[in-house]
């Protein structure tokens, strides 16, 4: 009886312990993912403001062709 006890234990340990590690392993995943996605992606900032640069350089070309008729 003690036997059988010591043994669905043990088996019972070595499951959740693999059932933790696979939540584990899901949950450092998703969390790389969510960081990868929050993070700063100096790539598109960097297109940002060239398209406001080119955005505002337009705006004060056609204001100074309008000055000049």
């Amino acid at each position: 009886m003690l036997y059988a006890f010591i043994v669905s234990f043990l088996v019972y340990m070595s499951t959740t312990h693999q059932r933790f590690r696979q939540s584990e392993a899901t949950l450092t995943k998703l969390s790389r993912r969510i960081a990868l996605d929050e993070a700063d992606k100096p790539w598109q900032a960097y297109a940002a403001s060239n398209a406001e640069e080119s955005i505002s350089t337009n705006g004060l070309q056609t204001q100074k062709s309008v000055d000049d008729k």
